[in-house]
């Protein structure tokens, strides 16, 4: 009888301990996480002092300059990040590049305990068994924002072959655009209608960039390609945006500032490959 009472005691014991060690996904999900980078002054890879991350029950949000989005899973206290690469969507099993035990989780803070190998670490400064500490704070989110139009183009680049294009995006997701040089077999003018999903996409994007206060003339690298974003918004009000598509955040330190031209830059890369996500029909001309 005494086993029986002391093999139910450690059952309990057991039980309770992994009760406690899971983590509260509430805690996690649909917030803005901020961790301060150590960055290599001798670096000449340009890189931003902030990692600015956000959850929500399936996908992780990574505001770097590639603005990605890739799956994760929690279980317990374990976060793991797959990999979102096209070529191992299909692949099993799925591959990691970020795993972490969760040390400590807040409504505030978020500590993360790097359990990651080496081989996995090339997207990260971490190192194994390296305690990183993320930190939550509400960013801008402009919800007065109503779209009415984007005109968006492309500009040639100095080096390789970039899609140079012009398009037009109105309220109701009717898409018209021209393919000019290096858009595959999209050359002349089409049109089209967006799918709810991306267009909702580019939409939040362009709320949480704050366009209304954003600077028109955005800083990028010398040989990028340029890009120009008209937005008409509100009814009555217009905004030019001018940058080059990768890397217009240069120089940037404050959160808000790093986290507003990172969705901008996502919105402008949603743009930027639109042709290939909607089903077009081509036009003798634009009317």
């Amino acid at each position: 009888m005494r086993y029986l009472i002391l093999i139910l005691l450690i059952a309990l014991l057991n039980c309770s301990q992994k009760q406690a060690s899971a983590v509260n996904p509430e805690l996690l999900i649909n917030k803005f996480w901020i961790h301060s980078l150590t960055i290599d002054s001798n670096s000449i890879v340009p890189m931003y002092n902030q990692l600015i991350w956000k959850f929500d029950s399936t996908f992780l949000d990574e505001y770097d300059f590639l603005s990605s989005s890739s799956e994760y899973s929690l279980k317990e206290d374990t976060l793991t990040v797959f990999k979102n690469n096209e070529d191992q969507k299909n692949s099993l099993p799925k591959q990691i590049y970020f795993k972490a035990k969760i040390q400590k989780l807040t409504p505030d803070s978020l500590q993360l305990l790097y359990l990651s190998d080496d081989s996995l670490s090339d997207h990260f400064s971490f190192k194994r068994n390296q305690l990183i500490t993320f930190f939550h704070e509400q960013l801008n989110y402009d919800s007065s924002l109503v779209i009415n139009r984007i005109t968006f183009s492309t500009r040639e680049c100095i080096w390789g072959t970039c899609p140079v294009l012009k398009l037009e995006l109105l309220s109701v997701k009717r898409l018209l655009f021209e393919g000019i040089e290096n858009t595959r077999q999209f050359k002349g003018i089409f049109q089209g209608r967006v799918a709810d999903s991306i267009y909702s996409k580019i939409e939040n994007h362009l709320k949480l960039a704050n366009i209304a206060t954003m600077d028109t003339l955005l800083p990028g690298i010398i040989d990028g390609q340029r890009f120009e974003l008209i937005l008409h918004f509100n009814n009555n009000q217009y905004k030019k945006i001018t940058g080059t598509i990768d890397h217009f955040c240069l120089g940037c330190d404050d959160v808000q500032d790093i986290a507003g031209y990172r969705r901008l830059q996502s919105a402008v890369y949603l743009l930027d490959r639109l042709y290939l996500d909607v089903p077009l029909k081509k036009l003798e001309e634009l009317k």
